[in-house]
């Protein structure tokens, strides 16, 4: 989720841990993963899949993002027979305008895409913004299985359900809303990480992103992407970053469209595993206290995206809900 706040995929989304700072898990070696045709931009990730009939579909991954967005061209493309939706909870969110068509069949080993696909003209997260290819597919299509994002060699990857962390893995528990019965509701990950001494939770974003104005750019140095990965945090707590720490480095008005700042916090502690420096967006606090907190097990301060991630070797186990972080 690049905003923190509602887009297309977060619109589709209808623990306490006794040995805080993370814990070699003894097992056996992982099993090799099956690796999805990926390729990684500014620490996204983009997955190249194509149907059973050879055509190609190019997806932006969002781990804090809901269903299945298409661009109409996509739709075009592919044949698929797009409609008005019919599905209440689709329109109550998006609006009676709102079209969707029946996913694409993909090859393995690709799970099944989430259905609806909601089709719209262009795919973007702000107008403003650039396109992101054919769509954007989130939390659904990961829910269920166990990924590994090898961000060091730039591989997605999907592993056997026999996987278990490895030895030298660094391991934390994942929080998920679940309704009365136990049953997980969006499927959005929740990961605690330690910042100013401070335990705070997260949602793990993957696709959280930001667009950068060429002075930001210039601001952060050579070689870096304007399309980039980004994490997020709600404003008040970017103040008291900021109050405390004038040492930190803040970009004033980062972001094209929004105007947002960016602070560099020095030391975040993931798993006890110091990540650090990583540069965080600044959101309204009602995007995270209000919005995000309301799809998540307990209350999120922000977002970790790629960028927290790019050092390590990272697996999210959604059905044992945990997440396992090797450092090269």
């Amino acid at each position: 989720m690049s905003l923190g706040a509602p887009h297309f995929g977060a619109l589709l989304a209808i623990a306490s841990w006794a040995a805080w700072g993370g814990a070699a898990v003894l097992a056996d070696p992982a099993p090799t993963a099956a690796l999805l045709p990926a390729h990684f931009e500014g620490d996204t990730v983009y997955v190249q899949l194509r149907t059973p009939e050879g055509a190609p579909l190019q997806l932006y991954t969002d781990t804090g993002g809901g269903g299945l967005i298409l661009s109409a061209e996509a739709a075009r493309r592919l044949g698929l027979h797009v409609a008005l939706a019919t599905d209440p909870e689709v329109t109550s969110h998006l609006g009676p305008e709102t079209r969707t068509a029946t996913p694409p069949r993909t090859k393995e080993p690709s799970p099944p895409l989430p259905a609806p696909a909601v089709i719209v003209n262009r795919v973007a997260e702000i107008p403003a913004w650039p396109g992101q290819g054919d769509g954007i597919v989130g939390a659904p299509w990961f829910a269920g299985h166990v990924w590994t994002w090898n961000y060091p060699k730039q591989t997605l990857g999907l592993e056997p359900a026999s996987w278990r962390p490895p030895r030298s893995a660094h391991v934390l528990p994942l929080g998920f809303q679940t309704d009365a019965k136990g049953r997980e509701t969006t499927h959005f990950p929740r990961l605690e990480a330690r910042i100013d001494g401070r335990k705070m939770s997260f949602l793990l974003d993957t696709g959280a992103e930001t667009y950068l104005t060429p002075a930001a750019v210039q601001a952060l140095g050579s070689g870096q992407a304007r399309m980039r990965a980004t994490s997020m945090i709600s404003s008040s707590i970017f103040e008291s970053w900021r109050a405390a720490h004038p040492d930190w480095p803040v970009i004033q008005a980062a972001q094209v469209a929004t105007g947002a700042d960016m602070i560099r916090v020095a030391h975040i502690l993931i798993a006890g595993i110091d990540v650090g420096p990583v540069w965080f967006t600044r959101r309204p606090d009602a995007a995270y206290e209000t919005f995000m907190s309301s799809m998540t097990d307990q209350p999120v301060v922000g977002s970790l995206g790629g960028n927290a991630f790019r050092s390590l070797i990272m697996t999210v186990d959604y059905p044992n809900r945990r997440v396992s972080f090797l450092s090269p």
